[in-house]
């Protein structure tokens, strides 16, 4: 069994913690990731939070800490919840440049799951918190091929992808293209663990 990275969870002769950017951006991605999400190799969630450093993670069916949600989404601060909900609005220049004047930093909210468990955080967020759901303008199909999905969702995309579309249009394109470069390195490095050749 080939040792993993206890940090990338690529093997070591694999691991890409040296490459991982720093982005700095004004908006904070607060990653609110299932349990059973955080296990999984192919998660690309907690390597967007990496590559922001004011990033903030909540992990939501841990026992030992269970997930404030007042925290998550604070009063008085501009929380946009990324998630095709149906009151959703695209996120576009206008929200970024609400974003940029606000009081204080906007909050990304971004859950992290598959699609039962992104619903289910959405629905605790949405119980007594100030928000605004956005979702991104039509794109690029994903690129992300790690799992395979009996039902893939029209339009849907892995969580950094997504985060990197998002900070694209909130903190402008180098920020999303750093956050590209690295999930394309992690991409292509995890399907050759696996023995899978594909370009990238």
């Amino acid at each position: 069994m080939l040792e993993r990275c206890a940090t990338c969870s690529l093997p070591a002769n694999a691991c890409l913690c040296a490459l991982v950017p720093c982005v700095e951006a004004a908006t904070r991605l607060v990653l609110v990731i299932n349990a059973r999400e955080r296990r999984k190799t192919s998660n690309t969630g907690l390597l967007a939070a990496r590559c922001l450093p004011n990033s903030e993670v909540h992990t939501v069916g841990s026992i030992e800490a269970p997930v404030d949600f007042a925290r998550v989404a604070p009063a008085g601060a501009l929380n946009l919840v990324l998630f095709p909900h149906a009151d959703a609005v695209v996120l576009d220049e206008g929200l970024a440049s609400a974003a940029a004047g606000a009081a204080g930093p906007a909050r990304l909210i971004v859950p992290d799951g598959d699609w039962g468990q992104a619903a289910r955080i959405v629905k605790k967020l949405a119980r007594g918190t100030a928000h605004k759901f956005v979702k991104l303008p039509e794109g690029p199909a994903t690129e992300y091929a790690l799992r395979r999905r009996s039902r893939p969702t029209p339009g849907g995309l892995s969580t950094i992808e997504a985060v990197a579309r998002a900070m694209g249009l909130l903190e402008g394109a180098e920020a999303g293209a750093a956050l590209m470069a690295i999930f394309r390195t992690f991409h292509a490095r995890t399907l050759a663990v696996r023995g899978i050749s594909r370009d990238v």
